[in-house]
């Protein structure tokens, strides 16, 4: 029997409650939030068989081996929450959401914690059939752009940033916000938004570029590689390739892909998931910079990325 820790009821937490029992394994799950109304409201949502689902609000109730934990809470506190959980129990892996953590030196701290244990990112596009194909074929000219009215383009960017890293086996080179002209509040409380083009640029003038726009309705993905123009719709597993021919992948939701790598991490000490100590550098630079364009267009001196 494997012992799964969930930290954080909310709605990410459930999708991940969700893969875990999907994967048929004897598990042990135990879901941890620090508020009781947040672990009532999860308890109402879930309407399967309870049996070996412990829910908590205390951690004394946690047993001392984990064999996963996932940390499903907001970017804000992060590493200290996983640190705290690192010391106090005995864990084999953990899964952490993105973005990691808003803080750049709190990001040196997870990178250093990363070499003491197995800490996967959930970045879910790396599991996709598609953007492994482009992987593996020729890329002379290279071109992604992502185009948005979504208020989470900044939290969700950081999922092209490190899927064009993996698809060029290349690092950031560096990244330009000068086309960032202001930043909103987002849907979620207390978080913020770009508005605006966020480049990022690898190595052999391969680039990224993020496009946030509230007034037009677009979200897609249009990548040029060489002579092919490949349109990505969001949460569409078709992929158009040159407006006539269709490239079918696999879906990236958290609930279908965590179910495989839940088990592959427990079973087989695999995943397609990466370890931060291997992205660290992606994220890094990804934070850094957003802070550094909002404190100034902002004039203010944040030690922490408003976004989750």
């Amino acid at each position: 029997m494997k012992n799964i820790l969930i930290v954080g009821a909310g709605n990410i937490g459930f999708w991940y409650l969700i893969a875990a029992i999907s994967t048929k394994l004897k598990l042990n799950i135990f879901i941890y939030d620090k508020s009781l109304n947040q672990i009532e409201k999860f308890k109402k949502r879930y309407q399967f068989d309870k049996k070996n689902i412990n829910f908590c609000t205390n951690m004394a109730k946690i047993p001392q081996k984990i064999d996963l934990a996932i940390i499903s809470t907001t970017s804000s506190g992060r590493y200290d929450l996983t640190k705290l959980i690192s010391k106090k129990y005995k864990v084999k892996n953990f899964i952490i959401e993105k973005i990691v953590e808003r803080s750049p030196k709190k990001l040196i701290e997870f990178f250093k914690l990363s070499k003491k244990f197995k800490i996967y990112v959930s970045l879910p596009l790396r599991t996709s059939r598609f953007y492994n194909h482009l992987k593996k074929i020729k890329k002379d000219k290279f071109i992604f752009k992502v185009l948005s009215d979504v208020s989470t383009l900044a939290s969700n960017g950081i999922h092209f940033a490190d899927i064009v890293s993996f698809i060029l086996s290349k690092k950031i080179n560096k990244i330009d916000t000068d086309g960032i002209k202001r930043w909103s509040d987002s849907k979620r409380k207390s978080f913020k938004e770009f508005h605006g083009t966020l480049k990022i640029e690898y190595e052999k003038n391969k680039v990224l570029t993020l496009i946030n726009d509230v007034k037009k309705k677009r979200n897609f993905c249009s990548i040029n590689i060489d002579n092919d123009k490949y349109l990505v719709k969001n949460y569409s597993e078709k992929i158009v390739i040159n407006k006539n021919k269709i490239f079918k992948s696999n879906s990236v939701s958290v609930s279908v892909v965590m179910k495989k790598e839940i088990r592959n991490i427990l079973e087989k000490k695999t995943t397609k998931l990466p370890v931060y100590e291997k992205i660290h550098s992606t994220h890094y630079i990804y934070v850094k910079s957003l802070l550094d364009n909002y404190n100034q267009l902002h004039k203010t001196k944040l030690r922490n990325l408003p976004i989750s």
